[in-house]
C-alpha cells in the first residue's frame, strides 16, 4: 500500500474515533431552556460571567442562573414600496430623467411643384419660331412659347441652353435643361 494512502485512511479512522468518543460529553440539555411566553426582559436574571474553559454538566444545570430573554412578536411585512419588496432593485441618489419634450410639429411648408415627367429629346426652329421636342414615357410632344400641355403645364420661354415651364396650379416656375447637340 502506498504511504499517502496509508496516511489518509489512518487521518479518516482518527477523525472518526475522536467523533464517537466525543458524542456523549457534553448534554444537549444544558444548553437551553424552556422560554414561558409570559418572560420579560425585565425579568430576566443576569447569570454570572463563566470561567472561560468551563462546562456545564447535567448535574449542575438547574441550580445555574442565566439569562432568558423574551421573544418580541413578529411584525407585518413591510409593504411592497419600502425597502422589503425588492430587495436586489437598484438605487440612484440622481434624480429621475424629467420627461421628454413633446415632438416638435413641423412648420407647414410650402405645397411644391412635383419634378417635371419630360425629357427633352431636341430642338428645332421652323420659319424663326423655335420649338423643342418632348417626350413624357412613350407619347411625343412638340412645344413652343405659350403652349399649355395637359391643363397642367405652359411654356414660358425657350432659352439657348433651357426650357421655362410654368406649373399651373402652384403657378411655380421650372426649368428643363436643353443640351446641345453634338
Amino acid at each position: 500500500m502506498k504511504p499517502r494512502l496509508l496516511i489518509l485512511l489512518l487521518g479518516a479512522l482518527g477523525v472518526g474515533l475522536l467523533l464517537y468518543t466525543s458524542k456523549g460529553a457534553e448534554p444537549d440539555d444544558a444548553l437551553a431552556e424552556p422560554l414561558t411566553h409570559g418572560t420579560k426582559a425585565a425579568d430576566a436574571v443576569q447569570a454570572p460571567p463563566r470561567a472561560q474553559g468551563s462546562r456545564l454538566d447535567a448535574a449542575s444545570a438547574p441550580h445555574a442562573e442565566s439569562t432568558v430573554l423574551a421573544l418580541q412578536a413578529r411584525r407585518a411585512p413591510a409593504p411592497r414600496g419600502e425597502s422589503g419588496g425588492r430587495l436586489f432593485a437598484a438605487t440612484s441618489w440622481a434624480p429621475p430623467p424629467s420627461p421628454p419634450p413633446p415632438p416638435v410639429q413641423p412648420a407647414s411648408q410650402a405645397p411644391v411643384a412635383p419634378p417635371l415627367p419630360f425629357v427633352v429629346i431636341g430642338r428645332q426652329n421652323l420659319a424663326g419660331v423655335d420649338q423643342v421636342l418632348l417626350a413624357q414615357g412613350e407619347r411625343l410632344l412638340g412645344v413652343r412659347t405659350g403652349t399649355v400641355i395637359d391643363g397642367r403645364y405652359r411654356v414660358d420661354a425657350i432659352g439657348a441652353h433651357a426650357l421655362t415651364l410654368v406649373y399651373l396650379p402652384l403657378n411655380q416656375i421650372q426649368q428643363l435643361a436643353i443640351r446641345a447637340a453634338e
